[in-house]
């Protein structure tokens, strides 16, 4: 009984020293983050009224955009990759469909997306995962060859 009592005490303890020292962990200013924000928030509001791309707002409104680094290479390749993603069947890459259905998988690419280029990713894919179980294959026979 008195072990089951001090180990409960030693618990409780060790509880309320960690909650004692990370008291203000979660604490937030709001001040600082709306002061981050806030050329973000001009910047909005100059598309939400006047829209235009990049190069138009560097343009006629240049200094919404001093101090900000936008990098729109890097949000371009992004955001095509994203399309093409979403271009595919089911969101799925066609390297996927071809590896993991073979020709299933090529066919479901070709009468779906009727794209010659993801139907060639797909034959890739198919191509591939047949190599690779030819060479598994190859090693299993080698080595139940050899241990007989």
């Amino acid at each position: 009984m008195n072990k089951l009592l001090l180990t409960l005490l030693l618990c409780l303890s060790v509880g309320w020293a960690s909650a004692a020292t990370e008291t203000d962990l979660f604490e937030v200013d709001e001040q600082t983050i709306d002061q981050e924000f806030a050329q973000l928030d001009r910047l909005e509001g100059y598309l939400l009224e006047n829209g235009g791309t990049y190069t138009e707002v560097s343009q006629n409104a240049g200094h919404l955009l001093e101090g900000m680094n936008l990098q729109t290479n890097n949000v371009y390749d992004v955001l095509s990759a994203a399309s093409a993603q979403s271009d595919s069947p089911l969101g799925i890459p066609p390297f996927l469909w071809g590896f993991c259905l073979g020709v299933a998988g090529i066919a479901v690419v070709y009468f779906i997306t009727e794209d010659t280029d993801m139907t060639k990713t797909a034959l890739w894919g198919c191509l591939v995962s047949s190599a690779l179980w030819a060479i598994l294959y190859i090693v299993l026979f080698a080595t139940s060859a050899a241990t007989y």
